[in-house]
Order: C-alpha cells, then sequence, then structure tokens
C-alpha cells in the first residue's frame, strides 16, 4: 500500500504522526490522512 508517497513499511517505520512531501499528517497505524 502506498500512502501520502511512503510505503506502509516506511510509514510504520517513522514516527508517528510524520509529516510527508505533501506535508500530511498521516497515522501509521490506520492509514488514515490528514491534510493540514
Amino acid at each position: 500500500m502506498d500512502i501520502a508517497g511512503q510505503t506502509f513499511e516506511q510509514a510504520a517505520a517513522a514516527p508517528a504522526p510524520f509529516r510527508t512531501d505533501n506535508s500530511a499528517i498521516v497515522n501509521p497505524i490506520s492509514g488514515s490522512r490528514i491534510e493540514s
């Protein structure tokens, strides 16, 4: 699964919540994305 340009593995390994290149806050647990 690709979330905001990051793979799920990368998202799970990163601090949560973390910011992606598009400045979206992603919760790797639920996979939900909140545009900031």
